[in-house]
């Protein structure tokens, strides 16, 4: 999406320097909230086309401000990322929405680390701390509007808990969260 917007938008406003800024501040888990509108996703979709190892993006940053900066390049494609826009929402119901999220999740952990001895039962929390066992790769992870499942008129109170619960398991104390960004 970063790529589009920067090859296909006539107006586009550097804040790559934003990049250096997070990193350097040393924060495992960052929030940012702000008003529709005003930039969220383009940021996410910066910080994650800058930081995966997915796609070679050098030459997309080498023009902005982050490309004059010798040290922030050094990170550039060099982690594993794990974005998830939770807006995108294609289910009438919380569990069928979550369950979507955590089946292409481990489908997509599962192709990228096939070599890993993984439980059958197992569920995207322990894929991930047995890929950092086995590899000791650890993660970014980058949500896009994690709150907007609050907003779908199908979520009862109960489905809220269990999603900040699901998002508590994911995250909190886990040796696999190298950081994380969320936007809502």
């Amino acid at each position: 999406d970063f790529r589009s917007i920067r090859e296909n938008h006539n107006f586009y406003i550097d804040k790559t320097a934003f990049i250096r800024e997070w990193w350097e501040s040393g924060d495992a888990v960052t929030l940012i909230t702000r008003p529709r509108r005003f930039g969220k996703t383009v940021m996410a979709n910066m910080l994650g086309a800058f930081l995966t190892k997915s796609a070679a993006t050098k030459k997309l940053f080498a023009q902005l401000n982050i490309g004059r900066d010798a040290e922030a390049m050094q990170h550039i494609n060099q982690y594993n990322v794990i974005y998830i826009d939770f807006s995108r929402i294609s289910s009438n119901d919380y569990q069928s929405y979550i369950d979507n999220i955590a089946e292409v999740l481990k489908n997509d952990l599962h192709k990228a680390y096939p070599d890993v001895d993984y439980r059958a039962a197992g569920g995207v929390a322990e894929d991930l701390e047995r890929i950092t066992a086995a590899t000791g790769e650890r993660f970014i992870f980058i949500f896009d509007e994690w709150d907007a499942i609050f907003h779908a008129a199908f979520i009862s109170e109960d489905d809220r808990k269990k999603y900040l619960l699901f998002l508590k398991d994911l995250l909190k104390d886990r040796v696999y969260v190298q950081l994380a960004y969320m936007t809502g």
